[in-house]
């Protein structure tokens, strides 16, 4: 048996890789080199034996499903720096105490399921498992996010303590094709010039807001925090245009006026954004890319209105919109820093 390594549309990826087959999929190992940027990877290891995938292939087929969501506690456990799955499950952890008779009787949301919340042996929450039948891969990740993370929010709420899933592997029971998902630490970054210029104060929020963008392990707080930064330029150009016909001054550029870099552009690595998987704002102003972000995204993070949609931490869709957002928003955020920091540098 060889283990080949797919993403979820089914390709091989372009990034180096090794795989230790072992006895189960469970045991399987994937040891990766670290991501330009800390952030959420996703990969899946279809195992196949001679020339033949199983039926479905990475996408998985209709059958029996085994999610695991292990836990973490945040900021001691949040990011992994390789994805060992023979001892991921192993590593869950929670400030949750489930020993000393303590019960969960929720009602789950699908008849056709089975999940059990499983304690470490230091009596800590530390993963929750659920079966269920389901017709691919992604929609048995889906379903059984949408219904154990109800129940983790509300354990949460009764025990007033911060709990996370810190990988989530789903494994297609009859074939043994798995998938593992968590937010990996980034690369080691050096400083490649000397940083001189000026701080005036309209940069520190940006720059704070910048920094924890980068920080958080929060895909809906990511998302946020960069388009805040963005919002925060804006505001600044806006005060500076007015200032500046108030005074009859030409007004500095528009630092969003410059486009969305296209599939053929170089972007740097530090940068962390492949062009290629945004096609559809290729060529556009960076303006249009981020207000195309203001109603279907930040509003709805930021707001829980009566008769709108929010997006929230408990459904996997909108995870994996702002996951999708991430790195455009992030790119925007950058770029516009950039030239509101080359501004502050030439001075009044």
């Amino acid at each position: 048996m060889r283990w080949v390594p797919v993403d979820p549309e089914g390709t091989s990826p372009a990034w180096p890789f090794t795989i230790s087959p072992v006895s189960s999929p469970e045991q399987a190992s994937v040891e990766l080199p670290r991501p330009e940027v800390t952030e959420y990877n996703h990969f899946v290891i279809v195992p196949v034996r001679g020339q033949a995938e199983p039926p479905g292939g990475a996408r998985g087929a209709p059958g029996q499903y085994r999610v695991v969501f292990v836990l973490g506690v945040p900021g001691v456990s949040s990011v992994a720096s390789d994805l060992n799955v023979a001892s991921l499950e192993a590593a869950g952890d929670s400030l949750i105490l489930s020993e000393g008779g303590a019960e969960v009787d929720l009602i789950a949301s699908q008849d056709q399921s089975a999940w059990i919340l499983h304690s470490n042996a230091q009596g800590h929450l530390s993963h929750a498992e659920i079966t269920l039948r389901d017709s691919n891969m992604g929609a048995a990740e889906q379903h059984a996010h949408d219904q154990v993370m109800v129940i983790l929010s509300r354990l949460a709420f009764e025990a007033n303590t911060a709990v996370e899933v810190k990988a989530t592997i789903v494994t297609e029971l009859a074939t043994g094709t798995f998938s593992v998902g968590a937010m990996l630490v980034g690369k080691l970054r050096p400083l490649s010039h000397t940083i001189a210029g000026n701080m005036n104060p309209e940069l520190s929020p940006l720059l704070a807001t910048y920094r924890d963008g980068l920080s958080s392990t929060t895909p809906l707080y990511q998302a946020l925090a960069f388009y805040r930064v963005t919002e925060g330029v804006h505001g600044f150009h806006l005060k500076t245009t007015r200032a500046a016909a108030k005074a009859g001054v030409t007004a500095p550029a528009d630092p969003l006026a410059a486009s969305f870099p296209g599939p053929g552009d170089i972007v740097t690595d530090i940068d962390a954004l492949n062009p290629a998987e945004y096609g559809q704002f290729a060529g556009m102003p960076l303006r249009e890319v981020w207000e195309s972000y203001r109603e279907p995204l930040r509003n709805a993070i930021a707001h829980i209105s009566p008769g709108r949609d929010a997006v929230v931490a408990d459904r996997l869709n909108d995870v994996n919109r702002c996951l999708e957002a991430i790195p455009v928003l992030r790119y925007i955020a950058r770029q516009a820093l950039k030239a509101e920091i080359a501004r502050a540098d030439a001075g009044p």
